[in-house]
């Protein structure tokens, strides 16, 4: 005979544990949150990299061809 026991912490994380000692967890209601939060972290960085690079661009383009200047003269 096989005894199951259900238990479900603060976080509303449900652990289903069967005699043989073998666990199973299964999250209810979070299962999406931890994606999302790491595709607002992507995108508030994505954004950043944009403006950083849009100001930057015009120093950088002189840069660029400051140095492509002196390597045609060679």
């Amino acid at each position: 005979m096989r005894t199951w026991l259900r238990v479900r912490d603060t976080h509303g994380t449900e652990r289903v544990e069967r005699s043989g000692g073998r666990l199973r967890w299964v999250r209810h209601g979070q299962e999406g949150q931890g994606m999302i939060e790491y595709a607002l972290i992507a995108g508030i960085l994505i954004i950043g990299a944009v403006a950083v690079l849009t100001a930057l661009s015009q120093s950088l383009n002189g840069l660029f061809s400051s140095i492509a200047n002196t390597l045609a003269q060679y």
